[in-house]
């Protein structure tokens, strides 16, 4: 950790980390291809946020590309 976290920091990152299971989880269980590209998302979503509450919001590599591409 880069940064200093506090208990209600590290609870959320562990309940991130919970929630992106489950959303690949559900991901695997759909027949629909929309539904299965969202929950990865959802997925992706929640590991990125739990990496930003503990490594700090420069975590990332590369530019971020505009919504909508």
């Amino acid at each position: 950790m880069l940064r200093g976290m506090d208990e209600n920091d590290s609870q959320m990152v562990a309940y991130l980390r919970e929630q992106a299971i489950n959303f690949r989880e559900l991901a695997r269980g759909s027949r629909d291809p929309n539904v299965r590209r969202q929950l990865s998302a959802l997925a992706r979503q929640c590991e990125e946020l739990g990496l930003t509450i503990e490594e700090g919001p420069t975590y990332k590599k590369g530019p971020k590309l505009p919504i909508g591409r």
